[in-house]
């Protein structure tokens, strides 16, 4: 096939465009789904249809409003089969809050509580960000859970916390997804997106 040479000037970024075949050389994130909750729904998933050896790591935004009051958000990882990784020491991890202390500090845990008392009245809700892997490592290296998160809380005020868990030594493993809830209650509105991390 011929080759055509482009002048920097000639192709407008502004534009769309579509590619056919595969493109090389590019990094950075690559969209891969999005959920978006309308009707209230008991947890959020992202399985191992887009969690898996195509990229080691991710990253996940989100918007979410619990249903109920006073609720804590929490997070696990699935397995390769998409079953929740819940053993009652299977995570260890922390979290401080906007304050600089420990919100929370575990060595065996069978979630990751990402944020505590999320409010569900009007202009209560929470949002954040977060990256987890490395997924594929099975019992070489744990894969972590880091990130940032802002809610509003039960008494209508600020709180936010930074988070870092991984599996606990002896849960080692690869993992096939993440799974989004409360301690009770459904997620009643939310959006997440989660991206590959291009290796």
């Amino acid at each position: 096939m011929a080759l055509t040479k482009v002048q920097a000037d000639g192709v407008n970024l502004g534009d769309n465009f579509a590619f056919t075949g595969t493109v090389t050389g590019t990094s950075g994130l690559v969209k891969l789904a999005t959920t978006t909750v309308s009707t209230a729904v008991s947890e959020v998933e992202f399985t191992n249809t887009v969690v898996n050896s195509t990229y080691d790591n991710y990253y996940l935004t989100y918007t979410i409003t619990p249903s109920d009051d006073n609720v804590i958000l929490r997070m696990r990882f699935l397995d390769t089969s998409n079953a929740q990784i819940d053993n009652a020491s299977s995570y260890s991890g922390g979290s401080i809050n906007e304050g600089g202390t420990a919100s929370t500090n575990t060595n065996g845990a069978n979630e990751m509580q990402i944020q505590g008392s999320v409010g569900s009245a009007a202009g209560e809700s929470a949002s954040g960000q977060l990256w987890f892997g490395p997924v594929n490592e099975g019992t070489n290296f744990p894969c972590q859970l880091n990130g940032f998160n802002n809610s509003i809380n039960t008494s209508g005020n600020h709180a936010g916390r930074v988070h870092f868990f991984s599996l606990s030594k002896g849960h080692f493993q690869s993992v096939g997804g993440i799974k989004i809830h409360f301690t009770s209650g459904n997620i009643e509105s939310g959006k997440f997106t989660l991206y590959g991390v291009v290796k």
